[in-house]
């Protein structure tokens, strides 16, 4: 479980990165984290006076702050955080976690955690076994959705990111390999890269209908 937390209002900035880091909550443990707020629902305010229930690695309620030793179970576990406001952790939904022989998969979970990121989709590289490799490392440490390999045209933008497919056999070959990887989704490079500046494509299609 990953939480971002916020100071509240004129605590010093060395304290906030004091508290900077991953806290590991034991899964076989019950635990209460006392919170100034807790955000329940993205738009509305923290809610205030309640502390946040977690039992088997799962978020399982609220209960009042002031009812703590009342409301929980002998044994449970406390966690002083009333002075910050804890919100749901983040998700990356476009991240190349294996990008580059130099890239350190483990490594770049580590600091997607630290940043209070608890879910990544991967957009693809060469060497998808490396990330596999990684989550392996790590189980139940991030939630990570990945694609594999990207597919692209023979020739065409898209070599850094996976495969080339140059028709329907070798579609289908890949496909297979995908699946028995475990890809959560397929990605499919279209056209060349986009051009931020101008907002536009700098390739056009290259695949067509027929493909």
């Amino acid at each position: 479980m990953s939480i971002l937390i916020w100071p509240e209002p004129g605590r010093e900035a060395g304290k906030a990165r004091d508290m900077a880091g991953v806290t590991w909550l034991d899964r076989n443990e019950q635990w209460v984290i006392l919170a100034k707020g807790v955000v329940v629902s993205w738009g509305e305010p923290p809610v205030r006076g309640k502390s946040l229930m977690v039992k088997g690695g799962q978020i399982c309620g609220l209960c009042d702050a002031g009812q703590v030793g009342g409301s929980t179970q002998p044994g449970t576990r406390v966690v002083d955080l009333s002075h910050w406001h804890l919100v749901p952790a983040l998700v990356d939904a476009h991240i190349h976690l294996a990008l580059g022989r130099a890239a350190d998969p483990t490594e770049r979970l580590l600091r997607c955690l630290e940043a209070g990121i608890a879910a990544v989709r991967d957009g693809g590289g060469r060497e998808p076994e490396r990330l596999l490799e990684a989550v392996e490392r790590l189980p139940g440490v991030l939630e990570v959705q990945g694609c594999g390999w990207a597919l692209h045209a023979p020739g065409g933008y898209g070599g850094f990111l996976g495969r080339p497919v140059r028709d329907m056999a070798q579609f289908r070959d890949v496909l297979r390999h995908l699946e028995e990887m475990g890809a959560f989704f397929l990605k499919i490079l279209l056209t060349g890269p986009v051009d931020f500046a101008s907002g536009q494509v700098e390739q056009g299609p290259v695949f067509g209908r027929a493909d």
